[in-house]
């Protein structure tokens, strides 16, 4: 799992990407992040192999 940031970095990133956040601004914002990072790590998984499509489009040869 991708691992958590702690707030003060979290902090430090908003910051350097040049955002003025509120406090309660940075708080929503540090929630939405911990709701991605699930997503995250599912990103690079392998995916199974129920996953794949069932059939496969082939052109007909003229």
């Amino acid at each position: 799992m991708t691992a958590p940031i702690d707030d003060t970095a979290f902090a430090a990133l908003v910051a350097r990407s040049g955002l003025a956040l509120s406090p309660v601004q940075l708080t929503s914002l540090r929630e939405g992040y911990a709701l991605i990072l699930p997503l995250l790590d599912r990103l690079h998984a392998p995916l199974p192999r129920a996953a794949e499509p069932a059939l496969t489009f082939t052109p007909e040869q003229a």
